[in-house]
């Protein structure tokens, strides 16, 4: 399996809906992740982005770029309050999951909204001074 074949599998698994979600959570831009994705290019990926990318999807360095894992095929590292919310999710029936997805996405964007009008604020005072 190359890196591409390897990315691929990890961001299916993270639950990556998109080169684009993982790109926002990753801090990698989108193209780059097109790219890394066809496995275009003369050289590998950078070591910072490739350790961006294995964080968002929460498999180790090393098997993304490389592959190995201490026969594991996909490691992932996770916290111990990761676990326990992986556990709490698991838990949940799908439609508990779903309406908690609706709560956090809604969340997001009153905190999105209200930074917003901060900036905007901020903005204006500035500009009186």
């Amino acid at each position: 399996m190359d890196f591409a074949a390897r990315l691929d599998t990890a961001m299916q698994k993270a639950g990556f809906p998109s080169q684009a979600a993982l790109a926002r959570a990753s801090a990698v831009p989108q193209p780059t992740v097109a790219r890394l994705l066809k496995g275009v290019g003369k050289k590998g990926p950078e070591s910072t982005t490739v350790q961006k990318l294995a964080q968002a999807c929460g498999v180790t360095f090393d098997w993304l770029l490389h592959g190995q894992a201490n026969g594991h095929i996909m490691p992932v590292k996770l916290t111990d309050q990761q676990a326990k919310w992986l556990a709490l999710l698991d838990s949940l029936g799908s439609d508990d999951i779903n309406e908690f997805t609706a709560l956090i996405t809604a969340r997001q964007e009153r905190n999105r909204r209200l930074l917003s009008e901060l900036c905007h604020d901020t903005d204006r005072r500035a500009s009186k001074e």
